[in-house]
C-alpha cells in the first residue's frame, strides 16, 4: 500500500459535498479517531478470520448434530474514577455472562441437589442481574442506555449532553441508575452493577457509538498488494460514501456496539442446553508474588466475593456428594486458601462473606 496515499487518506480524506468530492483537512483529534477506528476494525476482521478458520478446520457445518466443546470466557469488569463508553460495553458483557454463570452455578446446581433428595438449604445470594441488564439493553418502554444512544445518533443537533438529559428523563427512577446531582461533579450518571457502582462520563459517546470508519483507508486496504490484507478488507470497495461527522445520523451511524450486543444476546443460548464445568482463572496479585495481599488484587477476599467466586465455591463445597467441587478449590491460589476456607465454613448462617471482616 502506498504510504503517501495512506497518509492523505487519514489527514485529508475525500468527502462528498453535494455531487462533488472535496478533500477536507482533519484535526489531530479527528485523525487520531480515524486511526483508532481503523485499529478496532482490523482487530475485528482478524478475530473473525481466525474463528472462521477454526470452524472450517473442525468442519462444524457438516456435523450439525455432533457434540461440541465450547469455552465461554467471562469478561472482566472495569471500574476507574471516571469511566467511558468502552467500560460500559465491557461491564455490560460482564453482567450478561455473570448472569449465565449465576444461573448455572446457583440455580441449576441447587435444583439438582433437591431432585436427588440431598438435604439442602437454598442459598439466596441476592444478585439478580436482570434489572441492570434491562437498564442497559432494553429497546423500549422505556429505552435503555444503548437504545437511547442509538436514537441520539440519528439527530443532527444531538450532543452528549442531550443524550444524558434524555437518559435521566427516561431512566431517572430506575433502581440501578443514579442521577448526576447525586454524584461528583465530574460524572454524568452512575450505574449500579453487581460488582459495584460505576460513575460514567458521557464525553464523545455519540462519536464512539457511531465509530465511523474512514472509507478512503478501507478502499486502500482492499487494494493492498498483500493478499491476506486485501482478503480481510474485501468489503472495502463497497465503502463508497464518506464517513459521516457526528450528529448526521444515517443507517450506519450507530454501529459502535451493534455487533457486540447481538453476539451477547445470542451467547447464552448454547450454554443453557449443555453440561458445564466451571474453571475459574484467578490471578494471585499484580506483582505475581507469594503470600501477598493487595487492595486491588485477587489476593483480597473481597475481590473473590465481588466476582461471586466465594458463592460458587460455597454451593459446590456445601454438598460433599458432588464429585467435582474439590477441582474448583484446587484452582484457587494456595496462599489464599485460609481466607477462602474461613469464608466458606466459619461464617454463621445468613451472614454474607461480602460484609464479613477477614483476618
Amino acid at each position: 500500500m502506498n504510504v503517501m496515499e495512506f497518509t492523505r487518506a487519514i489527514l485529508t480524506p475525500r468527502i462528498k459535498v453535494g455531487r462533488d468530492y472535496v478533500q477536507k483537512a482533519q484535526t489531530k483529534e479527528q485523525a487520531d479517531f480515524a486511526v483508532e477506528a481503523l485499529a478496532k476494525a482490523t482487530y475485528e476482521r482478524l478475530f473473525r478470520w481466525l474463528v472462521h478458520r477454526i470452524n472450517k478446520a473442525l468442519d462444524r457445518t457438516k456435523r450439525q448434530g455432533a457434540s461440541f466443546i465450547g469455552i465461554l470466557d467471562i469478561a472482566g469488569f472495569e471500574i476507574f474514577e471516571l469511566n467511558s463508553f468502552e467500560q460500559l460495553c465491557i461491564n455490560y458483557t460482564n453482567e450478561k455472562l455473570q448472569q449465565l454463570f449465576n444461573h448455572t452455578m446457583f440455580i441449576l446446581e441447587q435444583e439438582e441437589y433437591q431432585r436427588e433428595g440431598i438435604e439442602w438449604n437454598f442459598i439466596d445470594f441476592g444478585l439478580d442481574l436482570q434489572p441492570c441488564i434491562d437498564l442497559i439493553e432494553r429497546p423500549a418502554n422505556p429505552p435503555g442506555v444503548l437504545a437511547l444512544l442509538d436514537e441520539e445518533c440519528w439527530f443532527p443537533k444531538a450532543t452528549d449532553k442531550t443524550f444524558v438529559e434524555k437518559l435521566v428523563q427516561e431512566q431517572g427512577s430506575h433502581s440501578k441508575f443514579q442521577k448526576p446531582r447525586q454524584l461528583k461533579d465530574k460524572a454524568d450518571f452512575c450505574i449500579i452493577h453487581y460488582a459495584g457502582k460505576v460513575d460514567y462520563k458521557a464525553d464523545e459517546w455519540l462519536m464512539k457509538n457511531m465509530d465511523p470508519l474512514n472509507d478512503n483507508v478501507a478502499t486502500l486496504l482492499h487494494q493492498s498488494s498483500d493478499r491476506f490484507v486485501a482478503e480481510l478488507w474485501k468489503d472495502g470497495s463497497s465503502f463508497n460514501s464518506p464517513p459521516r461527522p457526528p450528529g448526521t445520523g444515517g443507517p450506519l451511524a450507530a454501529a459502535g456496539h451493534r455487533c457486540q450486543e447481538c453476539e451477547i444476546r445470542q451467547c447464552p443460548e448454547a450454554p443453557r442446553t449443555g453440561s458445564h464445568a466451571v474453571l475459574p482463572g484467578v490471578g494471585m496479585n499484580y506483582i505475581h508474588g507469594t503470600c501477598l495481599r493487595e487492595k486491588a488484587g485477587v489476593a483480597e477476599p473481597e475481590a473473590l466475593a465481588g466476582g461471586c467466586i466465594l458463592y460458587g465455591v460455597r454451593v459446590l463445597a456445601s454438598s460433599l456428594l458432588r464429585p467435582h467441587w474439590h477441582q474448583l478449590l484446587a484452582l484457587l491460589p494456595a496462599s489464599g486458601a485460609s481466607h477462602l476456607l474461613f469464608a466458606l465454613f466459619a461464617l454463621p448462617a445468613g451472614i454474607s462473606p461480602l460484609a464479613h471482616p477477614y483476618p
